[in-house]
């Protein structure tokens, strides 16, 4: 039987004076198996979640931006749903006309326009009773980046 044993899994440290017990081999074998089995337990946990979030990071399955577009109906505050908050946002009218005032906007995270505002769930665009704006008269198509 040993007289010393290690701090963190007690394994047997004997001394010159100390009885060597095929129990005490027994004893450490087992504990080294458990720690091993934690360790490999941890890591593979660890493999999973890398994974898991390397299938949802920039690839053709969750693109770095989406792009789309809609028609304007001139109300002001309307919000396009994006399902995230963007960090940056690009709207242009799909044809220049010469009958209105033309807008475009751009926004990004934390830094909104008269035009154009970013917000939890996507992007809210302005219009005026004059069919101006990024939701007045016409069709729009929009870049929102992640």
């Amino acid at each position: 039987m040993s007289t010393n044993h290690t701090p963190n899994y007690s394994l047997c440290q004997w001394e010159p004076a100390d009885r060597v017990l095929r129990e005490d081999f027994n004893a450490d074998n087992a504990a080294l198996d458990a720690a091993l089995a934690r360790i490999e337990a941890t890591a593979s946990a660890a493999k999973t979640q890398v994974q898991q979030l390397a299938d949802v990071a920039y690839t053709t399955g969750f693109p770095p931006f989406v792009a789309g577009a809609y028609s304007g109906n001139n109300v002001n505050g309307r919000v396009i749903e994006l399902g995230f908050r963007p960090k940056f946002v690009f709207v242009v009218p799909t044809a220049l006309r010469f009958d209105t005032t033309e807008f475009f906007g751009m926004a990004v995270d934390g830094r909104s326009s008269v035009h154009l505002q970013i917000v939890d769930d996507g992007f809210k665009l302005s219009a005026d009773p004059y069919g101006n704006g990024t939701n007045g008269n016409g069709t729009f198509i929009y870049f929102a980046f992640r």
